[in-house]
Formats: C-alpha cells, sequence, structure tokens
C-alpha cells in the first residue's frame, strides 16, 4: 500500500486503494485505443465479400432483365396444327 502522504504528490494524479484517479486514465486509454486499429482484417475482408455478392446479385438481375420472355405478344405464343395433326409457328395457308 502507498503511504499516505504519497498519495496526491503535486502534478501527477491522486492513487486510492491503488487505483488511479485523473484525467491521467483517460489519456491513456484514448492514446492506446487510437494506436489500434479501428476496423480488423475480418472485418475488412467480409466487408469486400458483401460488396463482391452485392455486385454479382445486381449483375444477375440485369441478365435476368435482358433475357426475359414475359409479354411476348399473343401471335407469338400462337401454335398451330398442320394437316398432318403436327404443331407449326406458321398461318396455315387455306
Amino acid at each position: 500500500m502507498i503511504p499516505e502522504d504519497q498519495r496526491t504528490a503535486p502534478g501527477s494524479a491522486r492513487i486510492t486503494n491503488g487505483k488511479i484517479k485523473s484525467s491521467c486514465r483517460s489519456f491513456f486509454s484514448k492514446h492506446i485505443a487510437m494506436a489500434r486499429s479501428k476496423q480488423t482484417y475480418q472485418k475488412r475482408e467480409k466487408e469486400v465479400k458483401r460488396m463482391k455478392q452485392r455486385k454479382e446479385k445486381e449483375e444477375r438481375a440485369e441478365q435476368r432483365k435482358a433475357n426475359k420472355n414475359k409479354g411476348k405478344s399473343l401471335e407469338e405464343m400462337m401454335v398451330y396444327l398442320d394437316e398432318n395433326g403436327n404443331l407449326t409457328a406458321s398461318k396455315p395457308l387455306n
């Protein structure tokens, strides 16, 4: 234990029960936290993976929109039977 007369020295932090009680603690904790990286390697990798997946999803959606088969006209969807019973896309001649 620290003797009573040494607990509060001029220009230093006050020590009670072995703990520092001053702005000194916040000063050191801020500087230690600033020295550490705010973003870990795993967080960066997850973000890159998420952005890549989002981009791929948007590309797939664009491909689906470009290759969409809905909205064809009625003539394009019609199928005809010829005299032999076969399906054809062209109208019969008679």
